[in-house]
Parts: C-alpha cells; sequence; structure tokens
C-alpha cells in the first residue's frame, strides 16, 4: 500500500500516498493507520517526518490522532462540515472582496435555480410555497420583520439548492450566503419597497421553478441577485437618499478598488 518516499518531497508525498489510499478505499473510515515506527520503515523516512505528515492529515480533518491505549492514527468519515469550514476559512483568508462575491453568487444562484427547475420535487416546491406565505407575512408587517424577511430569503435559496441535488452547490451556496448576508446587514438599511420586491421576486422563481421553465427560472434568480447587488453599490454613492445611506466608513465605487480588499477584513 506505501512506498518509499521521495527525498525532494518528503512528508508531502507521505500525505499524498495516504490519502491515495484512503480514495481508492484501501483504506477506510475508522482504520487504523500503522504505527509510526512501522510507518518510518515503509516511507523509509525519519519518524519526525511521519508525524509531520500525520499532522498535516489531521488538521485537514483526514485522520484524528488518539492517545492512550487505544491511540494512533484513524481515519476519520468524510464530513460536510469540514469542506464548509475550510471553505469559509479560504474566503476569509484571501479576502474575498465583495465585487467578486457578489459576481460568483449571481452565477451560482443561476445555476442552482436552473437544476432546481428541473429537478425539484413535491417536498422542494411544498417548502417554498411554505416560506413564502411566511415571507408574506413579515412583508406585510413592515421593516420591524426586516431581520426575518432576510433569514427567510437565505432559507428560500438553500431550499432551493437543496432541489437542485448536488450536494456541491448546497455546500459552496451555504457558504457564500454565510458571507454575502454580512453585507446585506452592513449596506441595507430596513425599507418596505426593497421587501415587497424580494417576495415579489422569489414568488416569480418559485412559478417559473414549479412550471419547470429552466431559462426563465435562471434569468429571475440572476437579475434578483444581481439587482440586489447594485442597491448595494448604489448606496455607496447616497443614490437612494434616505431609503440607503452609505454607512460611515464605507468607500464609493471608486475606491472600492483600492479600499475593498482592506475594509472587509473588519466586517
Amino acid at each position: 500500500m506505501f512506498s518509499a518516499v521521495q527525498k525532494s518531497r518528503v512528508y508531502t508525498d507521505i500525505v499524498e500516498q495516504i490519502r491515495d489510499a484512503i480514495i481508492s478505499g484501501k483504506l477506510k473510515p475508522g482504520d487504523r493507520l500503522p504505527p509510526e515506527r512501522t510507518l518510518q520503515e515503509l516511507f523509509e523516512t525519519s519518524r519526525i517526518t511521519v508525524r509531520e505528515a500525520l499532522r498535516v492529515l489531521e488538521h485537514d480533518g483526514v485522520l484524528e490522532i488518539r492517545t492512550g491505549s487505544k491511540g494512533g492514527a484513524y481515519v476519520l468519515e468524510p464530513s460536510v462540515g469540514r469542506v464548509r469550514t475550510s471553505l469559509s476559512m479560504l474566503l476569509e483568508y484571501r479576502n474575498v472582496p465583495l465585487s467578486e462575491l457578489a459576481e460568483f453568487r449571481e452565477a451560482l444562484e443561476g445555476d442552482v435555480t436552473t437544476l432546481a427547475a428541473g429537478r425539484a420535487g413535491a417536498e422542494v416546491l411544498s417548502r417554498l410555497e411554505s416560506l413564502l406565505v411566511e415571507l408574506d407575512e413579515a412583508v406585510k408587517e413592515g421593516t420591524s420583520r426586516w431581520s426575518d424577511m432576510l433569514r427567510l430569503d437565505d432559507r428560500f435559496h438553500m431550499i432551493l439548492a437543496a432541489g437542485a441535488r448536488n450536494v456541491l452547490y448546497e455546500i459552496v451556496l451555504e457558504t457564500v450566503h454565510r458571507h454575502i448576508g454580512l453585507y446585506y446587514h452592513h449596506y441595507l438599511r430596513p425599507d418596505p419597497h426593497l421587501m415587497q420586491k424580494n417576495l415579489n421576486d422569489l414568488r416569480n422563481i418559485y412559478q417559473a421553478v414549479r412550471s419547470r421553465d429552466t431559462g426563465k427560472a435562471e434569468s429571475l434568480a440572476r437579475d434578483h441577485v444581481e439587482s440586489f447587488n447594485r442597491i448595494m453599490i448604489d448606496s455607496w454613492d447616497g443614490k437612494l437618499g434616505a431609503v440607503l445611506q452609505p454607512r460611515r466608513g464605507i468607500g464609493s465605487p471608486k475606491k472600492q478598488r483600492q479600499e475593498e480588499k482592506n475594509n472587509e477584513r473588519n466586517f
């Protein structure tokens, strides 16, 4: 299963070999790797190098290092939660700017909604319909329910992702929503017209999905996301007057490219 490592690559070669053994099924969740001394002999390297490789795999959520009488390195079951956490950390570490995040979300929502229009079953459609009833109630009560509106909007899109029947879309969309939600709270002020617009948009998307009109569903989803992105950009310039005022410390779009990556770290 394992072979001597290349001297130029050392611990990275060990990491790759163990990953390959897991992917190929030679090692399964719950299996315990051979003891460090045995791994040292198999890889023909030092114990320090073996330990470094095991630490990397533990950090990546591939292995669990246990102590005690039944200690050792155990293969972990793949976890969607760890993937979400890793992606979220990557977005924060790379300090992805709002402009890029918004652009990516627009394309992502279009793809998800297209798939949902072709694949969503009766249960997903029923959940969307029930959510729209809740959203309608929130909109009727006005801006006191603004936070509820944002929460229900998020749920609507995640239900659509479930309807797309592709776990990768669910993972990525949930992470993107978590991050872009910070911007919604930062840039958008409660406004009854925006609440009604959001409700109307989601109703139209639901009808297109229910009708299995994939082209219309994609177009509506993209337009919906793009319009809210535009509203956030407009808020920087104060173009919406009393409804949306730029928050203190936020620059105009002209300064966005220079300042955005520095500012977003504090959101």
